[in-house]
């Protein structure tokens, strides 16, 4: 089983890759998932999040205002590493057990999407890591497509993130998306092969 972290900047188009290693029948989980799960279920960082960044960050007993912690969350880098600091932590250690699961199956690839993988500090819990890079006036266009940020919210959430150019050497295996959607899952159908062949 090969353990694959799998990452990249903001409009990169990493989630359309683990969409791609998942239809070719990968096991893939989403980092960015499970901190929501936490959130919204662990009742010792529910307090925290209710004093650091407001009570109305949780309207119900059940669910979390999305919108308004991250628009809260990415007010400032002091902010964002308040989060990051609380939430972290208890993701990496998600990530641990599904490991651990997952090794009991032992699919050919074990995949794990995050956007903040190197900024949590959890490059050592994989066999390799894939970055998806793409120029940057392609990805600020892919997230506005979106319609739920501006271009400015963009650009700011960009600038807390690492640079492309220190993901890329820090990484195993880069995937450059900068043409079509048909081009990209070309590219991801190689190293998926590669990957599956070396385990």
């Amino acid at each position: 089983m090969i353990f694959l972290g799998l990452t990249g900047g903001l409009g990169a188009g990493k989630s359309t890759v683990a969409a791609f290693f998942k239809e070719w029948g990968a096991d893939v989980y989403d980092a960015d998932s499970i901190a929501k799960e936490i959130i919204r279920s662990d009742d010792t960082v529910k307090d925290k999040i209710r004093i650091l960044f407001g009570k109305d960050i949780y309207p119900s007993k059940n669910d979390f205002n999305k919108a308004l912690l991250a628009e809260r969350a990415f007010a400032s880098r002091e902010n964002q590493e308040m989060l990051n600091t609380l939430i972290h932590p208890l993701v990496k250690e998600r990530i641990g057990e599904i490991y651990r699961a997952a090794a009991k199956k032992n699919p050919a690839l074990l995949v794990i999407e995050a956007s903040m993988l190197f900024e949590a500090g959890s490059e050592d819990l994989y066999d390799a890591i894939l970055v998806v890079t793409a120029p940057k006036s392609y990805r600020v266009e892919r997230a506005m497509q979106r319609g739920i940020l501006s271009r400015e919210q963009i650009l700011f959430r960009m600038s807390l993130q690492m640079p492309e150019k220190e993901k890329i050497r820090r990484a195993n295996y880069i995937i450059h998306n900068d043409g079509s959607i048909k081009e990209l899952k070309a590219k991801a159908g190689v190293l998926y092969s590669k990957l599956v062949e070396t385990e």
